[in-house]
């Protein structure tokens, strides 16, 4: 029943007069993208994206949309991966992170001057190195992955992923989240060939993060992590009291889905253990919540 409304919304909204029929599922396929609160909205815009496939092949969007499901299809993992078998979830996970390759590599072939394509290599490149950790494997994709962002923030675009969101916005906050992460050391640097930078992590995701997304717990999480991350470092307080606020003000944010609530979850934790934001990532937070569950059960089987 979800697919078949899907369908019938395309097929009204190819009937209407003087409708571009590739726009058209572009628009469709993005509105169904960013209904949070279906649970099925990935299969909706995958058969969405099937059905655009057989008329427009070689339509950009096509391509880096299908590289955008498999990195949302990951970031679902995460509210999975507690009751399954680790290793379970990393072959899905490395399998993920292929796909979403081999579709932004298509969508490069078709559009290599595409700043949507080079947005998603950057976010294939993301999803592995989350997946691998702090191994040599990670410290490969690092470079590569700076410089799918930056080349995303330097060719044009006009798409706007959801209200006024720009791509260049978009490879800007995952860029920042990047610089916040990576240790700053020359030792680092000649191993990866880039390294973090926390003055500059702070001010990209300043500049990005506004507007409406100021109302995403998400990007909020990402603001603060920033903001908090300098202040530590730099012993900078008034930066940590700016990025405690941004959390504060978070939490009064309605939770809308699950991602919500995890979001939630990882605001008091920051909130708590400022001294953690640096390396914040949804899936390291995850595990930390898991560990610290699995070490109270041990004390109280001690006890």
């Amino acid at each position: 029943m979800v697919l078949l409304g899907g369908v019938f919304q395309l097929s009204e909204a190819l009937a209407e007069p003087a409708k571009d029929p590739a726009q058209a599922y572009v628009e469709l396929a993005e509105k169904e993208f960013f209904r949070f609160e279906n649970p099925n909205r990935l299969d909706v815009v995958t058969h969405l994206l099937d059905q655009m496939e057989k008329s427009f092949p070689n339509h950009p969007y096509l391509h880096w949309a299908r590289a955008r499901v498999s990195f949302w299809e990951k970031e679902g993992l995460y509210l999975e991966e507690q009751r399954g078998k680790k290793e379970d979830f990393l072959k899905i996970k490395n399998d993920l992170g292929k796909k979403c390759h081999a579709h932004v590599d298509q969508c490069i072939k078709v559009a290599p001057e595409n700043a949507e394509c080079f947005l998603l290599k950057g976010a294939c490149y993301a999803m592995q190195a989350s997946t691998w950790g702090q191994t040599w494997k990670t410290l490969r994709v690092l470079r590569p992955m700076m410089l799918a962002l930056e080349k995303a923030q330097e060719l044009p675009s006009s798409f706007h992923h959801r209200g006024t969101l720009t791509t260049n916005q978009l490879a800007t906050i995952m860029q920042a989240a990047l610089y916040r992460i990576m240790p700053d050391s020359f030792w680092f640097w000649i191993f990866a060939r880039v390294r973090g930078d926390k003055t500059k992590s702070r001010a990209l995701m300043k500049q990005a993060v506004r507007g409406d997304l100021l109302k995403e717990p998400m990007m909020l999480m990402e603001l603060a992590s920033s903001l908090i991350c300098y202040g530590v470092v730099e012993e900078h307080q008034d930066s940590i009291d700016e990025g405690v606020h941004v959390l504060e003000d978070g939490l009064k944010l309605p939770i809308r889905n699950a991602m919500d609530k995890l979001d939630h979850k990882n605001m008091k934790y920051l909130i708590r253990h400022p001294d953690e934001a640096c390396d914040y990532r949804r899936e390291r937070f995850e595990k930390i919540s898991k560990n610290t569950l699995d070490q109270a059960v041990k004390k109280k089987d001690e006890n």
